[in-house]
């Protein structure tokens, strides 16, 4: 029985130094699971934000939020911004969809001047909800 007891210590012994040996390749593990949990629980606000703008753009309430500040703290930042011409006025677009839908996912864009203030907004509602074709921007475009 004694014998069992210091091979079993002897063991243990052992394998704590090799955990000790591979601490920083443990550490970096560990910090890349905590990055992947804030990254999902990231993208899971922004859907969140996403839903209640489209609700918002459904029942005709989005230009509620007439500037940029507004828009930002209602709904979270864009997925994508770039600057545009129409008119001859220089604009801001935002671009809102789900996170990771990409192709024949609803979309809003929305077209800001360059003082900030909301000019238009435009919703590409997606086939069958996430997939398909896209219809016209046209058919979804209001103007503010």
């Amino acid at each position: 029985m004694r014998k069992f007891i210091i091979l079993f210590v002897g063991c243990a012994l052992l394998g704590g130094c090799a955990k000790v040996s591979h601490l920083d390749q443990l550490l970096v593990l560990k910090d890349l699971a905590d990055e992947q949990t804030a990254l999902n629980k990231y993208i899971e606000k922004q859907d969140q934000n996403f839903n209640l703008m489209l609700k918002e753009v459904k029942a005709g309430t989005l230009d509620q939020h007439s500037t940029k500040k507004k828009m930002r703290k209602a709904f979270g930042d864009p997925v994508f911004t770039r600057p545009a011409i129409e008119d001859d006025q220089e604009l801001d677009v935002w671009l809102y969809r789900y996170s990771t839908k990409y192709f024949g996912a609803e979309k809003v864009y929305l077209y800001f001047d360059l003082q900030g203030n909301l000019i238009k907004s435009e919703y590409i509602e997606g086939k069958d909800g996430e997939s398909g074709e896209e219809t016209a921007p046209e058919n979804g475009s209001k103007e503010i």
